[in-house]
């Protein structure tokens, strides 16, 4: 990912032609100087980016999962556990993995024969 400046440096580049051809007055150029000394003063991150740890994906998965199961949504629960068995796999546990999407299979084929009974009866 390119950064602050770059990106700054890029735009303008890319707007300099149409800013010269409004005006030849340096008071368009200002407020992009200005900008690229505030973008490089300012480091970014290197966690601004960086993607959630296994256990914080667990956890936030987990959360969803009893919320899912405390509005009965089966079709929620199902995804939650689809996703719980993704983080044991990536974490070398296929037999939980495997637990996980049985457990999966079973909520959705639930919600499937449930939407299947509602629209035989109408």
């Amino acid at each position: 990912m390119p950064s602050r400046s770059s990106q700054i440096e890029l735009f303008d580049r890319s707007q300099s032609s149409e800013l010269f051809d409004r005006s030849q007055s340096s008071d368009l150029l200002e407020p992009q100087l200005a900008l690229q000394t505030v973008g490089e003063a300012v480091p970014q991150s290197p966690f601004l980016d960086a993607p959630p740890s296994l256990r914080q994906q667990e956890l936030a998965v987990r959360r969803q999962l009893v919320k899912s199961q405390r509005r009965g949504d089966l079709v929620e629960q199902a995804a939650c556990y689809l996703r719980l068995g993704d983080i044991q796999l990536s974490r070398g546990d296929s037999e939980l993995a495997g637990d996980l999407y049985r457990q999966a299979l079973k909520l959705s084929q639930t919600a499937h024969d449930s939407r299947q009974a509602v629209a035989r009866s109408k």
